[in-house]
């Protein structure tokens, strides 16, 4: 059977306290407002592709600075393509598939108890083409522009410049006959005069 004196138990006791307090890290009050060591860089993208924005902040282990993205002004909208990451002084947004209403100014502000920095950065995007011109139809194409001359001419003659309106009936009868066709000799297809 072992026995320990006071004297031997004191003497663990402040080993142990001596080796606890060797790996208490203190979390230091924080000395500085943020400043953002480098700027965000403007992106312009075509819709489908991912936008990255990225930026340098100190100080780098503050535990009370609080980093918030904005589009346009607003608090970004939460979604499964936006990402955030603050690692190490490093702050990002990655937008997975951005769209064209994505579009516009990206702000990032970091905040801590001692002030606030902002940085800011504007993403443009290339809509795609929602009609593509060069797979329509040549013959269709003159149709269309006979037609919509034809409406102007006659608009101008009632006295009025209108805008152009193609009426349901006449698009419909466009794709059902002009668009649906097999192509057709230039004699058959010659736009009427």
């Amino acid at each position: 059977m072992v026995t320990e004196s006071s004297a031997q138990s004191s003497q663990f006791q402040r080993l142990e306290m001596k080796q606890s307090s060797r790996f208490e890290i203190e979390d230091e009050p924080t000395t500085q407002a943020p400043v953002f060591t480098t700027s965000m860089k403007n992106c312009d993208l075509q819709e489908g592709q991912r936008a990255h924005f990225e930026a340098r902040i100190i100080p780098v282990s503050d535990p009370t600075l609080k980093v918030e993205w904005l589009h346009n002004g607003q608090p970004l909208k939460q979604g499964s393509r936006f990402k955030e990451g603050l690692d190490f002084g490093f702050v990002s947004l990655d937008i997975m598939h951005v769209y064209p209403e994505d579009a516009g100014q990206y702000t990032c502000r970091a905040t801590n108890v001692l002030g606030q920095a902002v940085c800011s950065a504007n993403l443009n995007i290339q809509a795609k083409a929602t009609i593509v011109k060069e797979s329509i139809h040549e013959a269709a194409m003159g149709q269309i522009q006979y037609l919509e001359q034809a409406h102007i001419r006659q608009s101008q003659d009632e006295g009025f410049t209108t805008q152009v309106v193609i009426d349901t009936a006449i698009a419909s009868f466009i794709f059902k006959h002009v668009f649906f066709r097999p192509p057709c000799s230039r004699a058959k297809c010659a736009t009427p005069k």
